[in-house]
């Protein structure tokens, strides 16, 4: 049962993280004409890939929603994406948990 708590946990604190990264990625990417400078194209480009690592569950599982409200992909199209999301979130979830207790 210990385990099954830890799952649940990494994979809540998975979404938890993954939600406010895909806002800032959002919000970063939009922001794309700021950057001048070569070491500013390599911050930028460098705090993009960073926020799309974290924020790759919520992203996957927002177009797996609208993809599924507008029936555009099959069923296993559909249950892969969700799986994918499930276990990269489990996998931030327990990285950041194993940073945060040691």
């Amino acid at each position: 049962m210990e385990i099954f708590s830890a799952f649940v946990m990494c994979l809540i604190g998975g979404y938890a993280i993954s939600y406010p990264a895909a806002f800032f990625f959002t919000w970063a990417t939009d922001q794309s004409g700021r950057a001048e400078g070569a070491d500013a194209v390599k911050a930028y480009r460098l705090t993009a890939i960073g926020l799309l690592v974290l924020a790759g569950p919520f992203l996957l599982a927002r177009q797996a929603i609208a993809a599924q409200t507008d029936r555009a992909w099959p069923e296993s199209h559909l249950t892969a994406t969700y799986a994918l999301s499930g276990l990269w979130s489990v996998i931030i979830g327990f990285g950041v948990a194993q940073l945060l207790i040691g």
